[in-house]
């Protein structure tokens, strides 16, 4: 799930380059590697045809439109606990502790170690199916905590983040 087509279109660019020059050819030292990123991705979003209000703004110096316009990425996330393997003890003991006392601050700060920032999925999304909201203390539950319950743990992967069966991967905000 991409926040949007130019995220799509930049991350599908990314993967093709590595199938293309493989791990060992994107030498992220070599200034070359970064233009002909960008040489490519503006070729395909053609940057000069969008974003018309932002233009318009910028050339009128009306810098509050500006602001409100100017958005590389929407900041519509949520938080996920994942079951990661190595740490599967602080796991189940931030999951119990949730259970008894719900979501709070001390809780969200021992969390972050084992937490990812997700953009919100759609509704319809198959990921939904596998978090649970975290409850909250004096009843209800959280639109912005999630946990990825132990028994979908293969669905985490260290390095690749979530990977929900039978989806598109769901990007880390």
């Amino acid at each position: 799930m991409y926040p949007g087509f130019a995220y799509y279109q930049a991350a599908s660019l990314t993967q093709l380059l590595l199938r293309e020059k493989g791990d060992s050819g994107l030498d992220l030292d070599d200034p070359q590697t970064f233009r002909d990123y960008y040489g490519r991705l503006y070729s395909l979003n053609k940057p000069e045809t969008q974003a018309g209000d932002l233009l318009e703004a910028v050339r009128a110096q009306h810098f509050p439109k500006v602001a409100e316009q100017y958005r590389l990425i929407p900041q519509d996330t949520i938080m996920v606990l994942v079951p990661y393997a190595a740490r599967l003890d602080e796991y189940r003991k931030l999951r119990a502790e949730l259970d008894t006392r719900g979501l709070n601050a001390g809780w969200m700060r021992g969390a972050q170690g084992l937490s990812v920032s997700l953009y919100r999925p759609r509704p319809d999304h198959p990921i939904v199916g596998l978090l649970a909201p975290a409850k909250l203390p004096r009843g209800g539950v959280s639109d912005e905590w999630f946990v990825l319950g132990e028994e979908f743990m293969q669905y985490y992967d260290p390095l690749l983040g979530l990977q929900p069966p039978e989806a598109q991967p769901v990007l880390i905000g």
